[in-house]
């Protein structure tokens, strides 16, 4: 559901702000120890079970300190986040000082792409496939 014009930009820059704060808060409180997370997955706390993104802050963090194999096994997803944490700012950025909604108008382009089977159903297999891999991992 495509959010409405008003709310747009601003959900975008609460979400960036709220991945660098996480980010920001597992650096300060893992600085200098072998504990990675404070562990916040609720779907974990509930089940036992790992969801498909445990470990992706740490691959973010990982990608950070540079180790991009040790990245790749937490959680590959992390890739995506580290890109997504990049650009989506530099956009947002870009979109306030030309006066464009370009990222409002991917997103929605986004979203109608995935509704079409042949792009959802690999995306599908993917996330399950990442999701038994935290499982056998037993993150």
């Amino acid at each position: 559901m495509p959010l409405k014009d008003n709310r747009f930009y601003p959900f975008a820059a609460l979400s960036v702000a709220t991945g660098y704060a996480w980010l920001l808060l597992n650096i300060v409180i893992n600085h200098g120890s072998q504990i990675t997370s404070p562990g916040l997955c609720i779907f974990k706390s509930v089940t036992g079970i790992p969801c498909p993104s445990c470990g992706s802050t740490r691959s973010v963090l990982s990608i950070i300190d540079g180790d991009f194999r040790q990245a790749m096994l937490h959680n590959p997803i992390g890739f995506i986040l580290a890109l997504t944490l990049i650009i989506l700012p530099l956009w947002l950025i870009f979109d306030s000082v030309t006066g464009k909604r370009s990222m409002q108008n991917f997103y929605n382009k986004a979203e109608l792409y995935l509704k079409k089977k042949a792009l959802i159903v690999p995306f599908i297999v993917i996330i399950l496939a990442i999701w038994t891999w935290n499982i056998l991992k037993d993150i």
